[in-house]
């Protein structure tokens, strides 16, 4: 691929985490209500079957471009609705949250017990019968809790999130605060510009196959959402006397929602997708929710491969936000951990609340002379023969 592509042009992310998806499902989707759409939304003046058609795939087109830019934009929206943001602190957040908490707390009580077996002061019989039954248990327990639970042996669990995704997701964001003492979040967005292009590449790579999937499972919730509120509409279809259907109240619904009385005693094979009944549209539904599920979980997995990307990159890198700010790297974890939280106070803008004598001075790395003298140059060499023979000549 040159530099000049059109796919290059246009963005790579773009095209595979949004528009590829919505033009999937917007196209089973039109087949899916085309019987539902009303007649007279066909113009009755066009009466070329080719303009029809071209027309039918051109609005298709624009609709699959809005939809997937509008993704693309807000794609941070999808995420955080996927992570349980907006119904944290509702009672089904709440609920969800507590489920979660209840299915790590074992693994925590033989991480935590573990942790202080090999702590103690006075190290007993007990303590030792504890690390070698629980020690190798706990490690592994710990390293999933690392991956998929914000989770710290010193702290409680209130960071956990009511969905899987969710606690993934913020677990990478809790990792550098946890290991090295500075807000992922505020470091990354300055970060980013300083990585190495492969790492960039890969990151991208990564994130927009997280994307694609996360994108697809909430067009397929779309979808079903749409095929349960259509069954809804069309159940009085079902369960009223067809008289009353035909009556003068409920004409205008039964001609603009009901399919037609000849098209309800064909099967599903002999109608195709031109008219469904009521109870198709509701079987669609779930078939597309446990679709939208089964796509939003291999998300989570793509999610956990993205994080552990994301953690190599504070590991290896976070050093040249430093060195781009002008900032002498840290001798140890200690020093390191304090340094960041002087670095985050300035950039969160936090050091003008607080008292001048307070605050940890920030030292600048710049430029200075160097105080070791320049080193001597090499005398001219000169011939021992010539030397000699100068020599000579003086005497």
């Amino acid at each position: 691929m040159n530099d000049y592509s059109l796919i290059k042009d246009i963005g790579r992310s773009y095209i595979v985490s949004s528009f590829i998806p919505t033009a999937l499902f917007i196209t089973v989707g039109f087949l899916i209500f085309s019987g539902f759409t009303p007649n007279f939304i066909t113009p009755s003046f066009i009466s070329n079957d080719q303009f029809i058609y071209i027309t039918q795939w051109g609005f298709l087109l624009i609709i699959s471009t809005w939809t997937s830019f509008a993704l693309y934009s807000g794609w941070h929206f999808t995420v955080n609705l996927y992570e349980g943001y907006p119904f944290k602190n509702t009672r089904l957040g709440k609920w969800l949250t507590k489920q979660k908490k209840k299915q790590i707390r074992p693994k925590v009580r033989i991480i935590r017990r573990v942790h202080r077996a090999k702590n103690a002061e006075e190290f007993g019989d007990e303590e030792e019968r504890i690390l070698e039954q629980e020690q190798a248990e706990a490690n592994i327990y710990y390293r999933q809790l690392q991956e998929e639970f914000p989770f710290s042996i010193q702290t409680k669990m209130k960071l956990i999130m009511p969905t899987r995704l969710g606690n993934v997701l913020r677990a990478s964001e809790y990792y550098p605060k946890e290991k090295y003492g500075f807000d992922g979040m505020l470091i990354w967005s300055r970060m980013i510009h300083l990585c190495p292009a492969p790492y960039r590449e890969q990151l991208e790579e990564s994130n927009n196959k997280f994307i694609f999937l996360l994108n697809s499972s909430f067009l397929s919730y779309l979808i079903s959402a749409g095929c349960f509120l259509v069954s809804l509409l069309r159940l009085p279809c079902a369960a009223l006397n067809p008289a009353w259907l035909s009556g003068s109240l409920l004409k205008p619904y039964s001609s603009l929602i009901c399919p037609p009385i000849y098209q309800q005693e064909l099967n599903f094979f002999q109608r195709g997708f031109e008219h469904l009944s009521e109870g198709e549209y509701f079987l669609l539904g779930i078939l597309f929710c446990i679709l939208g599920y089964l796509i939003y979980r291999i998300a989570v997995i793509q999610a956990t491969d993205f994080t552990a990307i994301l953690r190599s990159g504070f590991d290896l890198y976070r050093f040249e936000v430093l060195k781009a700010l002008h900032i002498s790297p840290p001798n140890n974890l200690k020093e390191e951990k304090s340094l960041w939280e002087t670095v985050c106070h300035l950039l969160t803008g936090l050091h003008e609340l607080d008292r001048e004598d307070v605050v940890k001075p920030l030292e600048y790395d710049q430029a200075k002379p160097s105080k070791e003298p320049p080193p001597k140059e090499p005398p001219p060499f000169t011939s021992r023969r010539k030397k000699t023979f100068f020599v000579k000549i003086i005497e």
